[in-house]
C-alpha cells in the first residue's frame, strides 16, 4: 500500500509540476502582453507631443509675422515724422513720396496678412492631416493587436483544451 501510495504521490507531483509550468508560461505571456500595451502608450504620447511641437512652432511663426508687420508700421510712421521735419519746401515731394510709401507699405501689409492666411491654413491643414495619420495609426495598431490578443486566446484555449484531454485520459489509464 505504502509503495501504490508512493507511485500515485510521485504522478500527482509530476502533474501538479506540469500544471503550474503551463502557468508560469502562461503568466509569462500575460506580462508580455502588458508590457507590449505600455509600450504603444508611450509612443502615442510621443506622437502627441509632436503634434504639439507643431502646433507651438506654427505660433511662433504667426509671432514673427506679427512683428514684422508692427515694425513696417513704426517705419511707416517715423517717415511721417521726418517729412514734416525737412520743410516746407520739399513738402510736395515728401508727401507724393511719402503717398507712394505708404501704399507699398499697405500692400506689403496686405501681402503679409494673405500670406499669414495662407500659412495658418496649411499650418492647420498638416495638423489636421497629421492628427487623422495618428489616428488610424492608433486605430491599426489597436486592431492589430486586438487581432494577436484573440489569437493567443485562441490558441492558448486549444492548448488547455488538448491538456484537458489528455489529463483525462491519463487520469482513465
Amino acid at each position: 500500500m505504502i509503495n501504490e501510495f508512493r507511485d500515485k504521490l510521485t504522478e500527482i507531483k509530476s502533474k501538479r509540476n506540469y500544471v503550474q509550468n503551463e502557468r508560469d508560461l502562461l503568466e509569462g505571456f500575460s506580462k508580455n502582453t502588458v508590457k507590449d500595451n505600455e509600450e504603444l502608450k508611450f509612443n502615442i504620447e510621443n506622437k502627441n507631443t509632436e503634434a504639439g511641437q507643431l502646433e507651438t512652432d506654427h505660433r511662433v511663426e504667426v509671432k514673427v509675422y506679427m512683428q514684422k508687420v508692427k515694425h513696417l508700421e513704426y517705419d511707416a510712421r517715423l517717415n511721417a515724422k521726418q517729412a514734416e521735419a525737412e520743410g516746407d519746401r520739399d513738402l510736395k515731394i515728401e508727401d507724393e513720396h511719402h503717398v507712394e510709401r505708404l501704399k507699398q507699405l499697405q500692400k506689403d501689409k496686405s501681402n503679409f496678412k494673405r500670406e499669414q492666411a495662407k500659412n495658418d491654413d496649411v499650418y492647420q491643414h498638416e495638423i489636421k492631416n497629421t492628427e487623422n495619420q495618428q489616428q488610424k495609426m492608433m486605430k491599426l495598431l489597436k486592431e492589430d493587436y486586438e487581432k494577436k490578443l484573440q489569437v493567443m486566446i485562441d490558441k492558448y484555449e486549444d492548448t488547455l483544451v488538448k491538456l484537458r484531454r489528455e489529463l483525462e485520459l491519463k487520469l482513465k489509464v
